[in-house]
C-alpha cells in the first residue's frame, strides 16, 4: 500500500468521522434496526406463531441496508 493511498482513506475516515450526518445516520440506522426486529416480533406473535430473535433478526437486517446506502449518499454528497 502506498503513502498517497494511505493519505487518501484516512482523509475520508476524517471526513466521515467530522459530518453530523453521518453519526446521526448510523445510530438511526442501528436504533431503527432493534425497532424493526422489535416490530416483526411482535407482528408474529400477532398471527399465533412464536416470536423468535433468530426469524424477526434477519428479516430486520434487510432494512438495514437503506441506512448504510444513505450513508454512502451522504458521504459522497457532502463533497
Amino acid at each position: 500500500m502506498t503513502n498517497d493511498f494511505r493519505n487518501i482513506v484516512g482523509a475520508e475516515l476524517v471526513k466521515l468521522r467530522t459530518l453530523p450526518a453521518t453519526l446521526i445516520t448510523t445510530a438511526t440506522t442501528m436504533i431503527g434496526t432493534a425497532v424493526l426486529a422489535a416490530v416483526f416480533a411482535a407482528g408474529q406473535e400477532r398471527l399465533g406463531d412464536s416470536p423468535s430473535a433468530a426469524e424477526a433478526a434477519p428479516r430486520a437486517v434487510e432494512y438495514r441496508h437503506i441506512g448504510f446506502i444513505l450513508l454512502g449518499i451522504l458521504a459522497v454528497a457532502s463533497e
